[in-house]
């Protein structure tokens, strides 16, 4: 119930946070560009912040919330179908999909005041990102694992004659 649902929750914060600081670590002592590892750091605060938004969204749903796509559903008339749609998008739309938008605009505007951000320096905003996905992947596996949908064999490699 709850309680498992404030458990996953904080997993997933703390692994998205690590994973977050983990990345640009990574990037500047392997001695990749500065601007590699700045742009990581970005992309990964993008995705702790889109973690915690889509938990206040998550938070906020009450059981007894009307679903307005369920209700527009029997709409009828002319102008029945183009409703529909439009009230989609509306319901759909939450603030936190405009974080990975804010980013790459964030990028566009710094490069075109005169800091060049290569593509490279894109890609590792994007991929960074994506760390909130490495969290929930590992939360994934750890729960196949546990329940053994997955088993894991582990055998020696056998010496075989033939070279």
């Amino acid at each position: 119930g709850l309680e498992q649902y404030n458990k996953l929750k904080k997993k997933l914060l703390v692994d998205t946070g690590i994973f977050g600081v983990l990345i640009p670590v990574y990037f500047f002592f392997n001695g990749v560009a500065l601007i590699d590892v700045l742009t990581a750091f970005g992309g990964s605060t993008a995705s702790l912040l889109y973690m915690l938004a889509l938990f206040r969204d998550v938070d906020k749903v009450k059981g007894t919330d009307p679903t307005p796509m369920l209700e527009i559903k029997d709409a009828t008339g002319p102008l029945s179908w183009p409703v529909r749609i439009l009230a989609g998008y509306a319901y759909a739309f939450r603030p936190r999909l405009a974080i990975p938008i804010l980013l790459a605009v964030t990028l566009v505007i710094l490069d075109s005041r005169g800091i060049t951000i290569p593509l490279s320096a894109r890609g590792t905003a994007a991929a960074s990102f994506f760390a909130n996905h490495v969290a929930l992947y590992g939360v994934v596996a750890d729960s196949l694992l546990k329940d053994g949908s997955i088993t894991v064999k582990s055998q020696p490699p056998q010496a075989t004659d033939r070279l």
